[in-house]
C-alpha cells in the first residue's frame, strides 16, 4: 500500500498542476484581455466574482452529490467536458469573433469562465473525497494535502509565463488551445489513480486519546474555525487578483500590462519555496499539524501594516517594491497554514460531516469574500487603493484574531482535562492507596511466584497507583508504565527509585517502538472504555496482541453494566444493547467531572467476547468485582467494574 499511495502522490499532483497551469493562465489572459479590450475595472471584478458564484449551487449540495459517482470518474469526465467547453469558445471566437464587439466578447468570457468555474467546484469535492481512498493514514494525508497546495504552487508559477508569452507573442484563442490540452493531460492522470475500495478514517485528534467528548463549546469553535478560515481563503487572493489592476491603477507610473505578470510570477515563487518547506517540516515532524496556522494567518494580517504606513510616503518605487516583498511574504506563509488547515478539516469532521462542513465552508467563503470584494473594489473607485488595501487589512486582522482565539479554545481542550486540578488532585490522592483487592486478588492468581522476574506493563498508570503497588508484589520484577499525560509521568518519574520501573509517556494506541515481550498486561480502572474510536479500540488489541508473550496474560475492567436494576433496564430495555452494532455511538455515554466533559465507551460481555475473538484472544476469565471485599475508597472512585482476563489463542 505504501508504494501504492506514493505514486497515487505523484499522479494526484500531477493532474492538478497540469490542469491548473492551463486554467490560471487562461484566467489570468482573460482577465487581461477583457480589461485590455474594455478598460473597465467592474469587468475584471465582475469575472473573477462570477467565476465562483455558480460554485455556491455544488457546495450546498455537496453532501447529497458527492456519492452519486465514483471520485475517479468524475475528475476524468470534468476534465473532458471542461476541455470542450473551450472547445466551443474556440469556435466562437474564429466563426463570430468579428461579427462581436468587445463588451459583448467580454460577456461570452465570462460565462465560459463561469461554465468552468462550476465543472471545477464539482471536481474540487471529489479532489477532497477521493483522499479518503487513497490516503492510508495521518501522515499520508498531509502529504497529499501538501501536495494539493504544490500542484497549485507550481501552477501559479508557470501560467503567468505562458499567459505572458500568449498574450504578448501569441493570438488569444492559443491560450484557449493550450487549456485545452491540459485539461487532457489531466484527465488521463486521474484516470490512472488507483483507489481503496473502502474510505479509510482519519483521527480526530484535538483530544488526543483522552478522548474528552467536545461539547457543545467546542463544536461552536470548530465551526468558526473552519468557517473564519475560509473566509481568509476567499478574501486573502484580492491583492493578487481583482485588486492588482486597482493596485497599479494607484500607483500611476506603472503599467499593469507590463508588471502584473512579475509580480504574480514572484508571489507565485514563494508560495511553491513555502510548499517545499512545509513538506520539509512535515517530513522530520512527529505531529500531523506541524504548524500553528493560526499564528500564521495573524502573522499574515500584520504584516500589511507595513505597506499601509510606506504607501503614505507616496514614493511609488518604494511602494512598488514594499507592495511586491510583502504580498510575497505572505504567499509563502499562507501555502505553508493551508495544508494544515485542511488537515485540521479532515480530523475534526467524520466522513459522514465532512461534506456538509465542507459544502457550508465553500459556501460561505464565496458569498462573504465575494462581497467583501465587490465593497473593496467600490471603496478604489470611490476614494482609492490606499482605502481599499486599509478596509481589507482591517478586516483580515479582525477574522485572524477570532482565528487565533477559536483556535486556541480548541485546542487548549486537548489537555484540559488531566490539567484541571481538581481532578489532577484526586489522582495524586488515589495514587497512595494501592491495587483494589481484587485487581491485586486477580494479579496474583495467575503470578503466585512473587520473587520471580515478571516483565509487566501498566497503561494508563495515572500516578502510579498500580505501578508502584506492583513493584512492591513483585520487587524483582521489570514494570513499564505508560500514560497519555505528560505531569502524570513526570510526576512518577520524579518517585521512582530505581531502573526496574520506567514510565513512558505514550499511548497505547500509538506505535511502540521495541521488541520486549511482556508476562503481564493490565488495563486498569476502566481506562480501555475511554478510547472511544473503532479505529483506536483495534489499535489497541494489536498492540497488545504484539506486546504480550504467548503465554502472558492481558487484565483489563469495563463499567458493570447490570450492578443496580434501573441500570440494567436502561442496558436492556431503553439502549437495547445486544442488538446495536459493536461501535453503535448510542454505547457512549459522557459526563462532566469538574466542568470537563469526558465519555465513556459501554460494552456487554458478548462485546468483549467477540473483540477479542476478532484480535486472536480468548477470554480465559470473568468476573464482577466483589463490593464486598472492597475498602469504602474504592468504591467512592469507582462505580462497578467487571474484570476481563485474556490469552491468546491456543495457548494453554
Amino acid at each position: 500500500m505504501k508504494t501504492t499511495w506514493k505514486t497515487n502522490l505523484i499522479k494526484y499532483i500531477s493532474a492538478i498542476s497540469v490542469s491548473s497551469i492551463g486554467s490560471e493562465a487562461f484566467k489570468l489572459g482573460s482577465s487581461l484581455y477583457i480589461y485590455k479590450i474594455t478598460g473597465d475595472f467592474w469587468f475584471v471584478t465582475m469575472m473573477y466574482l462570477l467565476i465562483q458564484l455558480p460554485s455556491v449551487i455544488v457546495y450546498l449540495l455537496s453532501s447529497k452529490i458527492i456519492n452519486l459517482f465514483k471520485d475517479k470518474t468524475i475528475l476524468f469526465v470534468s476534465d473532458i467536458i471542461s476541455s470542450l467547453v473551450l472547445f466551443i469558445l474556440l469556435i466562437v471566437q474564429f466563426f463570430l469573433s468579428e461579427k462581436l464587439n468587445s463588451n459583448e466578447f467580454s460577456i461570452i468570457l465570462i460565462i465560459v469562465s463561469c461554465l468552468l468555474g462550476f465543472i471545477h467546484s464539482y471536481r474540487f469535492i471529489h479532489l477532497k473525497n477521493i483522499l479518503y481512498y487513497v490516503a492510508p493514514d495521518e501522515k499520508a494525508l498531509s502529504k497529499f494535502n501538501l501536495g494539493n497546495s504544490l500542484s497549485l504552487s507550481i501552477s501559479f508559477v508557470l501560467s503567468p509565463i505562458f499567459s505572458l508569452f500568449i498574450y504578448k507573442s501569441l493570438p488569444f484563442y492559443c491560450l484557449v488551445i493550450f487549456n485545452i490540452f491540459t485539461y487532457i493531460a489531466s484527465s488521463m492522470f486521474y484516470l490512472s489513480i488507483k483507489t481503496s475500495k473502502l474510505a479509510y478514517i482519519f483521527d480526530k485528534d484535538f483530544n488526543d486519546n483522552i478522548n474528552v467528548e467536545k461539547s457543545k463549546k467546542i463544536k461552536f469553535y470548530s465551526w468558526m474555525f473552519i468557517l473564519l478560515f475560509s473566509v481568509v481563503i476567499g478574501i486573502i487572493l484580492y491583492p493578487k487578483q481583482s485588486g492588482l489592476i486597482q493596485f497599479f491603477k494607484y500607483t500611476e507610473k506603472y503599467e499593469y500590462n507590463e508588471w502584473s505578470f512579475f509580480l504574480t510570477i514572484c508571489m507565485s515563487f514563494f508560495g511553491m519555496v513555502g510548499v517545499i518547506i512545509g513538506f520539509i517540516i512535515s517530513h522530520f515532524s512527529k505531529s500531523k499539524n506541524y504548524l500553528n496556522p493560526a499564528t500564521i494567518i495573524l502573522s499574515i494580517a500584520t504584516l500589511n501594516i507595513v505597506w499601509i504606513f510606506i504607501s503614505l510616503s507616496r514614493n511609488m518605487l518604494v511602494t512598488l517594491v514594499v507592495y511586491i516583498v510583502i504580498n510575497s511574504f505572505q504567499q509563502l506563509l499562507f501555502s505553508l497554514a493551508l495544508p494544515i488547515f485542511y488537515n485540521i478539516s479532515y480530523q475534526i469532521f467524520d466522513k459522514k460531516k465532512f461534506h456538509m462542513q465542507n459544502g457550508i465552508s465553500l459556501t460561505i467563503r464565496i458569498v462573504v469574500s465575494s462581497l467583501f470584494i465587490i465593497l473593496f473594489t467600490w471603496i478604489n473607485n470611490l476614494l482609492s487603493y490606499f482605502w481599499a488595501f486599509l478596509t481589507y487589512s482591517l478586516i483580515l486582522l479582525v477574522i485572524s484574531l477570532l482565528i487565533y482565539v477559536f483556535y486556541f479554545m480548541l485546542f487548549a481542550n486537548k489537555d484540559k482535562y488531566y490539567s484541571n486540578k481538581n481532578i489532577y488532585d484526586r489522582y495524586l490522592e488515589y495514587s497512595k492507596y494501592g491495587l483494589w483487592n481484587s485487581e491485586k486478588n486477580i494479579v496474583s492468581n495467575y503470578f503466585p511466584d512473587r520473587e520471580k522476574d515478571f516483565k509487566i506493563l501498566d497503561i494508563g498508570c495515572g500516578m502510579g497507583r498500580t505501578t508502584f503497588a506492583l513493584k512492591k508484589l513483585y520487587p524483582n520484577s521489570q514494570i513499564d508504565a505508560i500514560d497519555i499525560s505528560e505531569e502524570f509521568i513526570q510526576y512518577c518519574n520524579s518517585l521512582k527509585e530505581n531502573n526496574r520501573i520506567k514510565f513512558y509517556h505514550q499511548s497505547i494506541t500509538s506505535s511502540f517502538k521495541g521488541s520486549r515481550k511482556y508476562d503481564l498486561i493490565i488495563f486498569p480502572f476502566n481506562g480501555f472504555t475511554n478510547i472511544i474510536k473503532e479505529k483506536e479500540i483495534h489499535k489497541t488489541f494489536q498492540n497488545i496482541y504484539k506486546l504480550l508473550k504467548n503465554d502472558g496474560v492481558f487484565i483489563l475492567t469495563t463499567h458493570y453494566l447490570y450492578s443496580k436494576p434501573e441500570y440494567e433496564n436502561y442496558w436492556k430495555n431503553i439502549v437495547k444493547i445486544d442488538e446495536l452494532e459493536l461501535f453503535d455511538d448510542k454505547k457512549v455515554l459522557t459526563t462532566t467531572e469538574f466542568g470537563v466533559s469526558i465519555s465513556n465507551r459501554f460494552y456487554s460481555v458478548k462485546n468483549i467476547i467477540n473483540l477479542a475473538n476478532t484480535h486472536n484472544f480468548v477470554v480465559d476469565k470473568m468476573f464482577n468485582r466483589n463490593e464486598e471485599e472492597e475498602p469504602d475508597w474504592v468504591k467512592t472512585i469507582s462505580t462497578p467494574v467487571t474484570f476481563y482476563c485474556l490469552k491468546k489463542k491456543g495457548v494453554k
